[in-house]
């Protein structure tokens, strides 16, 4: 009929799924935003002479977006909540102890019970694809193995040994409170009051 064909805009799909934003950098290059909910396999770039496809997979990482609960004690079930969980089979972390028991596995969740080497820190989900680690931690009880000096007058400072003492939030010498320092998850310092 005459009419010129219309412009075919540009298009980035990622495995099958519209970017949810690019820029085209150059003529050999452009920059694209993953949409939301993508899932591993080949980059498209559709244009208004055909399209090409990437030659090998974009692969998404598994990613933990939360946790419930968010503390308890090694043998506690936690349910973990994100992305990209199903693809082999996954490797759950209670910083860097494995979880013996991973279940209930599909592509937003799965289960994983505490194990008893686990201390307070990120959880970490490893599939095939890579590791993804949670922003916010999940804590254990606080356990002090060992003081230093075990006597002392007040105002004395006394370094404290043990497990879980990161996000600590008070600390007591028979009842009365006293002012501390979080060293780190294994050490806090003390002044008596």
């Amino acid at each position: 009929d005459g009419k010129p064909l219309p412009f075919a805009k540009p298009t980035v799909q990622f495995n099958s799924t519209g970017a949810a934003g690019f820029t085209v950098l150059s003529n050999n290059a452009i920059q694209a935003t993953a949409p939301a909910g993508v899932t591993t396999g080949t980059i498209r770039v559709i244009t208004p002479a055909g399209s090409a496809f990437s030659a090998t997979n974009f692969v998404v990482l598994p990613t933990v977006t939360s946790f419930s609960p968010t503390n308890g004690i090694a043998g506690t079930s936690v349910t973990i909540n994100g992305a990209n969980f199903n693809v082999g089979t996954p490797v759950v972390k209670f910083n860097g102890a494995t979880s013996s028991s991973v279940t209930g596995v599909t592509a937003n969740q799965l289960t994983a019970t505490v194990p008893s080497a686990a201390t307070t820190g990120p959880i970490s989900v490893t599939t095939t694809d890579g590791t993804g680690t949670s922003l916010t931690l999940f804590y254990l009880p606080p356990k002090i193995v060992s003081f230093t000096p075990t006597n002392s007058a007040p105002d004395t400072s006394v370094t404290i040994n043990g497990t879980n003492f990161t996000g600590a939030s008070s600390l007591k010498f028979n009842g009365t409170t006293a002012s501390f320092i979080v060293s780190n998850n294994f050490i806090i310092r003390a002044t008596v009051p």
